[in-house]
């Protein structure tokens, strides 16, 4: 069963790397009812009692926070104001990941991403450049978490 359940899994994950977008929500939901049903890798009322709702709903509120963020105009003021405090392409992408290891001391690292990249697609936009390194140093300036260790070592 174990052999079967892993070829589910690879299988999955090759569609939804080489199909539509669209589609990978059916993909997804075909492979995991593939998994519970088929091959019975977790029975139906462990499975549902594994889904953690409170992470769920962590997520959902951010969620909710960066499509007002975004929906306020917010990025787009802030980039402005990033733009005009840098001198080059490179100062700019420094401080766009000095603001997310900063919001990342408060937050968690999925929030930061959600509330920082829209900021970094926005500069991407107005200076016409790949917003791709600015993505990158914002994953892994979120995962920095500057102030937290310091507040640890103190308790």
């Amino acid at each position: 069963m174990k052999p079967f359940v892993i070829v589910i899994f690879l299988l999955t994950y090759l569609a939804i790397i080489l199909l539509n977008r669209r589609v990978n929500p059916l993909i997804s939901l075909f492979g995991g009812v593939a998994m519970l049903l088929v091959f019975g890798a977790l029975d139906l009322r462990h499975a549902f009692l594994s889904i953690d709702f409170n992470v769920l709903g962590v997520f959902l509120g951010t969620m909710i926070l960066s499509g007002l963020f975004i929906y306020s105009g917010a990025p787009g003021f802030l980039a402005c104001r990033l733009i005009s405090r840098s001198k080059n392409v490179g100062v700019l992408l420094l401080l766009v990941c000095l603001l997310a290891s900063f919001i990342s001391s408060f937050t968690e690292n999925v929030a930061t991403v959600l509330i920082v990249a829209p900021i970094a697609f926005e500069l991407a936009k107005k200076l016409k450049v790949n917003p791709v390194p600015f993505l990158i140093g914002i994953a892994v300036s979120s995962n920095l978490q500057i102030g937290r260790a310091s507040c640890r070592e103190r308790v």
